[in-house]
């Protein structure tokens, strides 16, 4: 910022002139190397220099190179930039380097650039010979026609252009144009001055072939650096004017000058004269524009504009003063044509201007030199000898398109004087008989839709052709362009470049609604983090009670926050304004997070009853003394005095300048508690229910700072916050001034609350939550009492999950041989308790034992386990080892017959099992165990099942629909970096599970288990007694992927549809599902099927997986699969959100496809006449949640994606059901 600070226009003499080896007035000759130094933007070859630095060159190229800044220049008047030496900014970590997957950003700020086209590699030889890459091999005008070839065909066009290949008039005349690798001089600003588009080129080349390649141990290849290009475009100082005509016509007009006589200027063609630049433009009226400034006593309503440009003689240099004045009128009449009327008004100059505009959009479009300067003659007659001719000269008696001949009637060599005065008429042209056009967008545009596309990864071709790979808001400008036209906006425009960079190095996890139904005040809670600082956020987004979709704000655009929890915690004093409570492992008892008061010198005597262990003191002091471990607990808790660079001790927190000491949320997603409303029929839950009917509503969230927080769902203040003893080994290393390069994870899991009964029969609404990576363990709160609050969100009540009463909330802690790291997300229920114990509580939290469980004491060391704990104590209830499987994912319980009691308990495993547990018996002792399905692809390859099942009710043949269950889950895994490249087949299954059924002998169809004999389980189905769905069109040619109707339209062998605005859609098929017996077919098959136990379908894309629970919603199951980014520094990638019916797999017979603001509306795809059943999301999404739409006859989704947004789809036919645990609806 200091170097920005000090760049500055100096030198100017105070007369006409720079101390700048003659940088003086009028410059009559063409942009020399090293004078007028205060001149001159060479974007590209800045872009390059930056890009070579990212690279880890060791010093500037030897071209741009410089000994004495402007050593012309008297010592006042130099700026004083620095130049340091080069370092790698991927150097050793050790040495203050940036670890390798660090992101490299370009941020151009600029106006249009010049003389940049000459000293880069791979330059258009009529430029020049260019110079040599050493980042690559790089062709700048090789990338450029590339760029032309999408952008614009292939086509060749008449382009307004300065020079295009060998063709250079110093004037920006139509040109024949067919690459943007072969053109400069911006038209029609700059026609001389050499400004070209390889600032996209380099863009496209550091985007996708990346500058350099660094070698990581542990990498089967080396990680490719890539650059993202921002750019911030300050608008020319030349105005553009659009003037709208009738029938939806437009005719642009750009004022244009050149100095042509005196001061040794050579007026011939191919020699240089000057451009005028702009001094002032005055505008005087502009009318009937739009609908903002109509006015029908001016031109009878028709628009009109009037402006006054005074003008510089100079291109570049000289004093920039007052040269000439000229008056330009424009007016539409009765004929819609345009009337352009110039007045030359003044002249003060030593040169001679010629004066007028280029004009497009009309039947003869070109460049008119209308007038000329004032010249101290007061009328249109006068001796030729003070006016030259000049070839862009269009006098009064010219008619055609320019350029005017040279020979004929009204040329431009007639030896007359052009006038002072003058006036033209033009008919509006349509692209057939407009005669060039300007090219569409400035470099920088160009430069940043090349340089800082998102790849949709279902159709990656390196290529930004499709608009929301590079305009997700369908704006018409790149999401990372931004376009200044007032100074006043500046800053503006750069927070919100620094804004869309920290999004892009930032990720989203799921969103969790405060709402089943959408109603006033309705809100999403949407959390994110901040990979460069890794801080997070959480924060509450206004949802439209009519629409379902995200409010946007009224000035940004962007999502519109209620609160932000990051905003709300730098507000609340460490020490008096936080409740965090902890656990005290020795005593198991809840305990204030605080520094003890006393600590026992001998490590071996332990601290009081309501102080941190020793242990744990032990962890927080490191290799310091107490007053470090009590600094560094301050600082945990939020105090900012040893924070660099106040104290240069600890790591600062802040996202950029601003402070932040919420930690990054990168698994863990919101989980809303309210007042309680599970509608249990037994004990006596409605009195509890309506104690609490005012309870404060919360939203909890683990975050990786070592803490579970707790939020006022109403105001986003924290109410307190839980750190697990299992991450206190290494809460420390959060103070690392080195942790941005050391990452880890702490409470990474995401929570789970439900109302529950105690042993007492007393109700309370307890919460238990894992660590995920982050550690080993499960913990359970009882947040029971969270306060009161009145209904405009006033808390009437603090509630008491405080620290004086820790020892209440905190309820247990857990952990087992046989546990992993807790990735299963665990459930709450109610077993049977037919033994009427009332010491036995029947409720109790359900979780799998995660993943790298290796317990050295068996074998094998990893094995699928199910936990059945008590929820209140934590006491074992019971252990299920089902002796293989790699880890059990997270579970889905069941309660199939409506009596508010589990039944079943679903989950699956890494190596593609999915497992039934049967807990119907009161007796945990008579659980039983079914392996139910073997998920594998074609090729026998097991299939990983890392998300929870999902159950609904399949009636097709049932005889008892409280055992015949469907059960759908997706396959695939995403649970670290060594994941990510993998493109393994994954599926999504629906699996019909009758419990009861009987087979041919009478004997059960799937048989169960007795976790006692520990039996090698047998899968009881495979894929191929299920039938395929595929997404269409299939190979071979499906019927059910053909429309019904005269033209019987099919799919397109892509299978992927888009619309107008590039979105993609998919369509699956709708096959049969054979689920009856030979006495009851249900399908037409001929022959016919066997009975088949379910469906699957095979995701498309190679790496496409499903790696977060499903949703049922009504007769239908919605879920989202993705596409990882195969680059493992990359949080993102590309997704799909799939519905289909849920018992069948077969596509919708209506769309749910309403998206954004029109979410309660239908999207029908005409060109295949079918219901798209799947729509590509840019970002990694989470899974869906959902919310009941007004007219109870639809519901909207929601999606939270790795790039920070939120979508929105109407599905109708919907239930919406208990979060925890499911209870399945009667038919």
């Amino acid at each position: 910022m200091d170097t920005i600070s000090k760049m500055r226009i100096v030198g100017f003499r105070g007369s006409y002139s720079y101390n700048d080896g003659g940088c003086g007035v009028p410059m009559v000759t063409p942009m020399q190397e090293g004078r007028c130094a205060m001149w001159g933007n060479p974007i590209a070859e800045m872009m390059y220099e930056g890009m070579r630095y990212f690279a880890g060159k060791t010093g500037p190229t030897s071209v741009y190179d410089f000994t004495d800044e402007f050593s012309s220049f008297v010592t006042e008047d130099k700026l004083d930039l620095p130049k340091p030496t080069w370092s790698d900014p991927y150097r050793s970590e050790a040495n203050g380097g940036y670890p390798y997957c660090s992101r490299p950003f370009e941020v151009v700020i600029a106006d249009l650039p010049s003389f940049d086209t000459d000293q880069l590699p791979g330059v258009d030889s009529n430029f020049g010979s260019g110079i040599s890459s050493d980042i690559g091999n790089l062709n700048v005008a090789s990338i450029g026609q590339t760029i032309w070839n999408n952008e614009e065909g292939g086509t060749t066009e008449k382009i307004f252009i300065g020079q295009s290949g060998n063709v250079y008039d110093t004037a920006p005349t139509p040109k024949d144009v067919s690459s943007f690798g072969n053109i400069r001089g911006l038209s029609p600003e700059e026609p001389t001055r050499q400004g070209g588009y390889y600032a996209a080129s380099l863009g496209y080349f550091g985007k996708t072939t990346g500058i350099r390649q660094i070698s990581i141990a542990g990498l089967a290849s080396a990680h490719v650096v890539k650059t993202d290009v921002f750019g911030v475009s300050l608008s020319s100082p030349l105005p553009t004017i659009e003037i709208p005509m009738a029938n939806g016509q437009k005719i642009t007009v750009v004022p244009f000058a050149k100095s042509v006589g005196g001061s040794s200027i050579n007026a011939t063609k191919g020699q240089f004269q000057p451009t005028n630049t702009i001094v002032d433009f005055f505008v005087e009226t502009i009318a009937n524009t739009g609908a903002g400034n109509s006015d029908t006593t001016i031109n009878g309503g028709r628009p009109y504009i009037k402006f006054r440009i005074n003008y510089e003689d100079s291109e570049y240099g000289s004093d920039h003063d007052m040269d000439a004045i000229v008056t330009y009128t424009f007016a539409v009449d009765t004929s819609n044509q345009l009337v352009i009327s110039l007045s030359s008004d003044y002249e003060a100059g030593s040169v001679l201007h010629h004066i007028g505009y280029v004009i497009s959009g009309t039947t003869h479009d070109g460049v008119y030199l209308e007038v000329r300067d004032w010249n101290r003659l007061t009328t249109n007659s006068g001796n030729p000898s003070s006016d030259v001719d000049y070839f862009l000269d269009t006098p009064p008696t010219f008619t055609g398109t320019p350029p005017a001949p040279d020979s004929g009637s009204g040329t431009w060599s007639d030896g007359v004087m052009l006038p002072v005065y003058t006036s033209r008429t033009f008919t509006p042209g349509s692209a057939d008989t407009s005669a060039a056009s300007f090219i569409k967008h400035d470099p920088l545009w160009y430069a940043s839709k090349w340089g800082g596309f998102i790849e949709n990864t279902d159709d990656a071709n390196n290529l930004p052709d499709k608009q929301g790979e590079w305009d997700r808001n369908g704006d018409g400008k790149p999401d990372n362009y931004f376009l200044v036209t007032n100074a006043g906006k500046l800053k503006k425009q750069l927070s919100e470049t620094f804004e869309e960079i920290v999004r892009r190095t930032s990720s989203a996890a799921a969103v969790a609604a405060n709402s089943s139904s959408l109603i006033a005040g309705s809100r999403l809670f949407q959390a994110r983090f901040n990979s460069g600082d890794w801080t997070g956020e959480l924060r509450a987004l206004s949802v439209n009670p009519n629409t379902g979709a995200v409010e946007a704000n009224p000035t940004t655009g962007a999502p519109l926050e209620i609160w932000t929890a990051q905003a709300q915690l730098r507000g609340q004093d460490f020490n008096t304004g936080r409740q965090i409570l902890t656990i005290k492992p020795s005593a198991g008892t809840g305990i204030p997070f605080r520094w003890p008061s006393s600590i026992p010198s001998d490590p071996n005597t332990q601290t009081g009853s309501s102080a941190l262990d020793q242990a744990q003191v032990a962890a927080l002091k490191g290799s310091g003394n107490n007053s470090d471990g009590q600094a560094r607990l301050d600082y945990l808790r939020g105090d900012a005095t040893n924070e660099d660079p106040q104290g240069k001790q600890y790591r600062k927190r802040a996202d950029g300048t601003v402070r932040n000491v919420l930690g990054d949320i990168v698994n863990s997603s919101p989980f809303y508690v309210a007042a309680p409303s599970a509608g249990y029929s037994f004990g006596d839950y409605r009195t509890f229910s309506n104690t609490h009917q005012n309870r404060r509503p919360m939203v909890y969230i683990g975050a990786n700072d070592g803490m579970l927080h707790g939020f006022d769902a109403n105001s986003g203040q924290e109410v307190f916050a839980y750190v697990p003893s299992a991450v206190f080994n290494k809460l420390s290393a959060l103070t690392e001034l080195t942790y941005r390069n050391l990452h880890q994870f702490y409470v990474d899991a995401s929570p789970t609350a439900i109302d529950v009964q105690f042993s007492d029969e007393s109700w309370h609404t307890v919460l238990v939550g894992g660590l995920r990576s982050g550690g080993v363990s499960y913990f359970a709160l009882d947040v029971t009492a969270a306060g009161t609050a009145n209904s405009s969100g006033t808390v009437t009540s603090a509630g008491s999950l405080t620290e004086a009463n820790a020892d209440s909330v905190v309820l247990w802690e857990f952990a087992d041989s046989d546990l992993g790291l807790s990735f299963s997300q665990p459930s709450l229920a109610r077993r049977s308790d037919s033994d009427n114990d009332p010491d036995n509580n029947p409720w109790v939290a359900v979780f799998g034992n995660g993943y790298n469980s290796d317990n050295p004491n068996k074998a094998p060391a990893t094995t699928a386990v199910l936990y059945v704990v008590n929820v209140q104590t934590g006491a074992l209830v019971k252990k299920i080892d089902v002796h293989e499987g790699q880890g059990l994912s997270t579970p889905s319980v069941v309660d199939s017959d409506g009596d508010d009691t589990a039944d079943f308990i679903y989950a699956g495993d890494l190596e593609g099992n999915l497992w039934r547990f049967d807990i119907r018996s009161s007796d945990p002792n008579s659980w039983t165990y079914t392996k139910l399905f073997a998920a594998k692809d074609a090729n026998g390859n097991p299939q990983p099942i890392t998300a929870a099942p999902q159950v609904t009710r399949q009636p097709s043949s049932a005889t008892d629909l409280n055992t015949s269950l469907m059960v759908v889950f997706g396959t695939g895994r995403y649970l670290g970096t060594t994941d990510v490249t993998s493109t393994n087949q994954q599926t999504f299954y629906g699996v019909w599970d009758d419990v009861t059924g009987v087979d041919s002998g009478g004997g059960s169809v799937c048989p169960a288990v007795d976790p006692v004999a520990a039996l090698p389980a047998t899968a009881c189905f495979t894929r191929a007694n299920l039938q395929a769905q595929i997404y269409c069109p299939g190979s071979p040619a499906d019927s059910t992927c053909q429309a019904p109707g005269p033209n019987d339209t099919t799919v397109t062998s892509a299978g992927i549809l888009s619309d107008s605005s590039g979105r993609n859609f998919r369509i699956t098929s709708a096959r049969c599902v054979e689920y009856g017996d030979a006495g009851n077919k249900q399908c037409a098959d001929n022959p016919p099927k066997n009975q088949q136990r379910g469906w699957y379908l095979d995701l498309k894309l190679a790496g496409e997986r499903v790696v977060s629970d499903p949703l049922i919603v009504g007769s239908r199951v919605a879920f989202t699969s993705i596409l990882p980014d195969d680059d493992p520094c990359q949080f993102g990638g590309n997704s799909w959100l799939n519905v289909l019916n849920a018992t069948s797999g077969q596509r919708l017979s209506a769309t749910f496809l309403g998206v954004g603001s029109n979410a309660n509306t239908s999207v029908t795809e005409s060109s295949t006449g079918f219901a798209p059943s799947s729509v590509a999301i840019v970002g990694i999404a989470s899974a869906p949640n959902v919310m009941r739409a007004p007219d109870q006859q639809k519901s909207i989704l929601y999606v939270s994606t790795s790039e920070g947004t939120v979508e929105n789809y109407a599905i109708m036919d919907t239930e919406i059901g208990r979060q925890s645990w499911r209870q399945l609806e009667f038919q």
